[in-house]
């Protein structure tokens, strides 16, 4: 039990760097340490992400959404305010943050899984995909730093040089991000006006239809 703790504490705070040495001097064999370390850093991913339900992750996320819903609908008919959640869900659909995850696998790959459930949450982003990418960005940190940390990796590249592309990529996903985002609530926010134009077509043409039926004209004719 001793053993395991300690190796979870190294997994948390030191990385596979210094997990995966560990569970090999305990015994382990090379792919057993990687793969036990492998599978706490992804299990992490959702307890960082409980724990910052605490501070209202999906509620700001929604609010987040709904604002920026807001901003774009502010001034239009009454019909689009009542939409918003319509709005919301076709911005999901076109994977509006779809920039920002591709960033997140990235960030997690070199910073683990803490920073970028911190990240995540001061970016608004959905939950699921978000962890998503966080386990798979773990992932590959695990099986890369791992098979370092025991020599079985010829070339990695120096902290420096890592730490710094690493920023450099997410930060470009990030930005890519920002512009997917603003193109998917533009197109979001054009399909809920042709779905609500739409209904109103054919609301009118059903109103048109029951105004002319037979039926219709003889309930007339009898008032008359």
């Amino acid at each position: 039990m001793v053993p395991l703790l300690t190796l979870l504490l190294l997994t948390v705070t030191v990385g596979p760097i210094g997990a995966v040495p560990y569970a090999i001097e305990q015994g382990l064999s090379t792919f057993w340490a990687i793969a036990i370390v492998c599978l706490m850093n992804v299990a992490l991913v959702p307890v960082w992400f409980k724990a910052l339900e605490i501070f209202g992750y999906g509620r700001r996320y929604l609010n987040f959404l709904t604002d920026r819903a807001r901003s774009h609908i502010a001034g239009r008919s009454a019909k689009l305010q009542e939409n918003l959640r319509a709005y919301v869900l076709e911005f999901e659909r076109r994977f509006g943050h779809g920039g920002f995850f591709l960033g997140m696998t990235t960030f997690s790959f070199v910073f683990g899984t803490m920073w970028a459930s911190i990240a995540t949450y001061f970016l608004n982003l959905k939950k699921m995909p978000a962890m998503i990418s966080i386990a798979a960005g773990v992932a590959a940190n695990t099986a890369v730093f791992g098979l370092a940390a025991v020599g079985l990796l010829g070339v990695v590249p120096s902290p420096y040089v890592l730490y710094a592309g690493a920023i450099g990529v997410a930060l470009l996903f990030c930005l890519y991000g920002k512009m997917r985002e603003r193109m998917a609530l533009r197109a979001a926010l054009s399909f809920l006006r042709r779905r609500i134009i739409l209904r109103r077509r054919e609301a009118a043409y059903s109103s048109s239809r029951s105004s002319n039926s037979p039926s219709s004209a003889y309930k007339h004719l009898a008032s008359e």
